[in-house]
């Protein structure tokens, strides 16, 4: 642990619109997802070819509606998947206080405290009001009115980002 002081303390409180905006970045899909994706096109194909007596315009029509149901229906499940995931993490978070060190955060939020060391961050993002910070505990959300303005918030993602880099190196 780092003697002295901190180099900045964040303070501020995590609202579900903040976790919403980790939970929208693109990633891989997880293992039933991709399950499900098979298993749909194997339903789809089974049913064309159960109807394959049927004429060609009621076919590709009934085949066509049924791929449109099924899509808006994963949709409306993905979306409310999601905005149940981000309501859980700012509840579980609520209140945070980081302090950033040289070598570690101390993040104290109200389901306990942990010590983050840089060499443990997986990686720092940046988006327009957010840094994301991703490690094995899983992401720490810093919004961007935790900081002074835009530019601060660049920077602190930026120096976590090298000191991160520089710590595995």
């Amino acid at each position: 642990m780092s003697a002295g002081a901190p180099l900045s303390i964040l303070r501020f409180s995590l609202t579900p619109a903040d976790a919403l905006a980790y939970e929208r970045l693109p990633g891989e899909l997880s293992g039933w997802a991709k399950a499900c994706l098979v298993i749909s096109l194997a339903a789809v194909g089974g049913f064309y070819g159960f109807v394959e007596d049927w004429p060609a315009a009621w076919r590709y029509g009934v085949t066509a509606l049924l791929v449109l149901a099924w899509l808006v229906a994963v949709m409306t499940i993905r979306t409310v998947l999601m905005h149940r995931r981000a309501k859980a993490l700012a509840a579980r978070d609520g209140n945070v206080e980081i302090e950033e060190w040289y070598d570690h955060l101390a993040i104290r939020t109200a389901s306990g405290t942990r010590v983050l060391a840089v060499e443990t961050i997986g990686k720092v993002l940046g988006g327009e009001g957010h840094v994301f910070i991703l490690h094995h505990g899983g992401p720490t959300i810093v919004p961007l009115r935790a900081f002074e303005d835009a530019e601060a918030m660049r920077a602190f993602g930026e120096a976590l980002e090298r000191r991160s880099a520089d710590a595995v190196a």
